[in-house]
């Protein structure tokens, strides 16, 4: 975006920066709604109330014999949920408009089956 300002001289232009972007990936335990990973990239963070909050939508659709898939916020801000195994609920927050569903889905597999070969598919 552009924005003009007046100053005591001609006409100047200065650029606004861009809202910061937010990527964050969350690894809950389904059944304690517990995070034992997360990861943040850019230069904003999804508070710790928050991450819980999004857990809990996901455990009360699922109660309510219902599902939830993905939600937008007002602020455009995009929160897609996978659950592998019945036991890891990974949530991917983002505010980029670019970031695909083939992305998040091929993203958070990838992020399951290192946690399954980390911890192992039993610990799980």
């Amino acid at each position: 975006a552009v924005v003009s300002t007046q100053s005591t001289g001609p006409m100047s232009v200065r650029k606004v920066p861009p809202a910061p972007s937010i990527h964050s990936v969350v690894c809950i335990n389904y059944q304690s709604g517990t995070p034992f990973f997360t990861k943040q990239y850019g230069t904003s963070t999804i508070p710790f109330p928050v991450i819980g909050a999004l857990g809990g939508l996901y455990t009360f659709a699922d109660g309510e014999d219902g599902s939830v898939l993905r939600t937008i916020s007002q602020g455009s801000l995009s929160v897609r949920y996978r659950l592998y195994g019945g036991t890891v609920l990974i949530v991917h927050v983002t505010n980029d408009p670019l970031i695909t569903e083939a992305y998040v889905n091929h993203g958070t597999e990838y992020l399951y089956m290192a946690i399954v070969c980390d911890m192992g598919g039993k610990a799980l």
